[in-house]
């Protein structure tokens, strides 16, 4: 009895060191692929973070280009340049593009699309342009032509894509229109600087595969003194 009891001690000690020991090891793999996992996603993270600082860097250097090229503009406020998530704006008013009730752009603005449409044709990223107007109705003497400001404003931004397609040779296949009317105002339309602010073209520049967003809000040249 004390025999049997006595391999009955051994072979369970037996099992026990073996099932211990398989512990160990099983929590050695699971250590070692939890290692692994850990690694892969560091590397990953470094990855994005990598991706989004050149990203940024390419961002920053865009904007300064364009910053060179539309200096004086910047300086009377006839453009404002700005970046958010991602995105580069190039906001220009449209009292240098266009006259009162049409979407024909002025020999001024031309100067400005021309100074501008070099700077974009450089690089590859999306050109989004916008046209936005003020809430003051369209007049019954214009509305044969244009009903609301949903289409004064679609026009006008359709008129900065034929230039940029035109006269700036950039590739169409980079290019869209798009009118927002009077529904996406920067300033409330309560006096005349303010609707004059929402009388602008946003021209927005998107990487391929980055979503739109909200457009950035341009930062206007500091005043001289």
């Amino acid at each position: 009895m004390k025999f049997r009891l006595d391999i009955a001690l051994g072979v369970g000690l037996a099992i026990a060191l073996a099932l211990a020991a398989a512990a160990v090891l099983w929590g050695q793999e699971k250590s070692a692929a939890l290692a692994q996992k850990q690694a892969e996603v560091a590397a990953a993270n470094a990855k994005v973070a990598k991706a989004a600082s050149d990203s940024a860097e390419r961002l920053k250097a865009r904007e300064a280009e364009l910053r060179a090229s539309m200096e004086k503009e910047l300086a009377s406020r006839d453009v404002e340049i700005g970046q958010l998530r991602g995105q580069l704006a190039v906001r220009v008013m449209d009292r240098i593009l266009f006259r009162s009730g049409s979407a024909e752009i002025l020999p001024a603005g031309e100067k400005v699309l021309g100074k501008l449409a070099p700077a974009l044709a450089s690089g590859n990223e999306q050109i989004h342009v916008e046209g936005h107007t003020d809430n003051v109705r369209i007049s019954e003497k214009l509305k044969a032509q244009y009903f609301s400001n949903w289409e004064l404003s679609t026009a006008r931004a359709a008129s900065v894509v034929r230039y940029f397609q035109v006269q700036g040779r950039i590739d169409p296949k980079r290019l869209e229109a798009v009118g927002y009317g009077e529904y996406r105002p920067v300033a409330p339309n309560d006096s005349a600087p303010n609707r004059r602010r929402n009388r602008r073209v946003e021209i927005i520049l998107t990487a391929h595969g980055a979503p739109h967003g909200t457009a950035a809000e341009p930062t206007p040249a500091p005043a001289k003194n």
